[in-house]
């Protein structure tokens, strides 16, 4: 797991849609999918339900997100 697939959780879970995540993070939609599919593996479980246009939070995505929070702000707070 790395800052930037924290990152792109974060991104995807606020927006709902991997398309507006990767603009947003000005990379391509396969990125963000690589990037989350990755993530997955290295957890072990789902965090998105996909349907057609858009993505929410599996029940292990809505526990994860706020521990991804945490390791996100305490980055950005070490940095000061």
């Amino acid at each position: 797991m790395d800052i930037i697939q924290l990152q792109t959780f974060q991104t995807v879970a606020e927006l709902g849609n991997y398309s507006k995540a990767a603009r947003a993070l000005h990379v391509t939609q396969p990125t963000i999918t690589s990037r989350i599919y990755n993530l997955e593996q290295e957890l072990g479980f789902k965090l998105f339900t996909r349907n057609n246009h858009s993505v929410s939070l599996t029940s292990e995505g809505e526990l994860f997100l706020p521990f991804s929070e945490r390791i996100l702000t305490n980055l950005e707070e070490a940095k000061c």
